[in-house]
């Protein structure tokens, strides 16, 4: 693994109103992950860890507190260019797959090349590599209603690396599978993180599968605390 920080986040905090009732839920948390680390981050429901993956993956902002991307500040960053740079450096994968039912496996990976303004070539080249490496090289002109819930999270794993992004972001990836179906996407994970050094930050609920990230954080009372290394 490399040691150099490839995201770094200080003091943020995440506090939300509710008439004259404030709700803190994340509390000056600080998180250094570095290249070609898996991290899982665990905790109880309800306890904002999608919240924290959201700030970190910059689809949502804190209320305070800096968060550096190769340690450049992407804090003050305008709207426009904070999209850009998700679009072009970051990748997520939600227990819901998102997929456009009305395209192709191969069509629905090239969609963020397509935004990012990759010609249409360059994206169908990217987008039939990446499948190959999560295993569906032979479902690329399938639609998401002809692949089964394993094939449709593989393809959503391979949309969010088509744009090799720093950081790939995962909100319970296996939460909507079955428990073989589910290791099995996990397995397809850590393959991408063992052989590309594919950063990875994996919120779960699943223990077994937190165990076989390189570090496990838990996020308890707005801070995250290290609770495991297992690698």
């Amino acid at each position: 693994m490399n040691n150099s920080s490839i995201l770094k986040a200080e003091g943020i905090c995440k506090s939300f109103r509710s008439g004259d009732v404030v709700l803190d839920i994340l509390k000056h948390l600080n998180i250094n992950v570095k290249k070609g680390e898996m991290v899982a981050i665990v905790g109880a429901s309800g306890v904002g860890k999608s919240t924290l993956l959201h700030i970190l993956g910059l689809l949502d902002s804190p209320t305070s507190g800096k968060i550096f991307y190769e340690g450049a500040n992407v804090s003050g960053l305008k709207e426009n260019e904070i999209a850009r740079f998700r679009n072009e450096k970051i990748g997520f994968v939600f227990q819901f797959h998102h997929l456009l039912n009305e395209f192709s496996a191969l069509e629905n990976v090239m969609i963020p090349a397509l935004i990012k303004g990759l010609k249409k070539q360059e994206a169908k080249e990217r987008a039939k590599d990446i499948l190959k490496r999560v295993g569906l090289s032979e479902r690329l002109e399938h639609k998401p209603g002809e692949l089964s819930g394993g094939e449709q999270q593989r393809v959503a794993i391979a949309r969010a690396l088509v744009m090799k992004p720093m950081v790939v972001f995962t909100d319970e990836p296996t939460g909507n599978l079955d428990q073989k179906t589910g290791e099995a996407v996990f397995e397809i994970l850590k393959k991408l993180n063992k052989e590309s050094k594919e950063t990875f930050i994996i919120v779960t609920h699943n223990q077994a599968l937190a165990k076989q990230a390189d570090r496990i954080l838990e996020l308890k009372d707005g801070k995250l605390e290290v609770v495991g290394a297992s690698r």
